[in-house]
């Protein structure tokens, strides 16, 4: 299956494509802090490029976040937040409307679209629309 995600040519693979989602994830859950240490493995496809990849970013306070990315695979595109005191899950955290915390679930509902929508949530791409203009 040739597709701009698959081959070296076109610019793909999965951490370009689909990476940069858990790295801002991981970015904002940690303030903007640089981590100390990075460590990455990965398989390529025919293509030449990153099909699956697995980032383990090292913090300080020997904390650190584990990131996923896959074009062959559809894993659930959820984020998980665990700390000493408690934990949070993030259902669709590229565009998420929810966050589930040990004291229930939060919502924060997205506009409704003025046309239909190709992918979930992508009414909440707006706001980065907005904020090039």
């Amino acid at each position: 299956r040739r597709t701009s995600s698959s081959w070296r040519s076109l610019a793909g693979g999965s951490l370009l494509d689909l990476g940069i989602y858990p790295i801002q994830f991981a970015t904002m859950v940690f303030k903007g802090e640089e981590p100390q240490h990075i460590t990455v493995s990965g398989h390529l496809t025919e293509g030449g490029v990153d099909e699956t990849v697995t980032v383990v970013l090292k913090y300080s306070g020997n904390t650190m976040a584990t990131l996923i990315c896959c074009l062959s695979a559809l894993p659930a595109n959820e984020a998980y937040v665990y700390g000493t005191m408690a934990s949070l899950k993030v259902p669709t955290f590229w565009c998420p409307t929810e966050v589930i915390a040990p004291d229930g679930t939060h919502t924060f509902p997205l506009p409704p679209p003025d046309k239909p929508l190709h992918y979930k949530n992508s009414t909440g791409l707006r706001y980065e629309a907005v904020e090039v203009r």
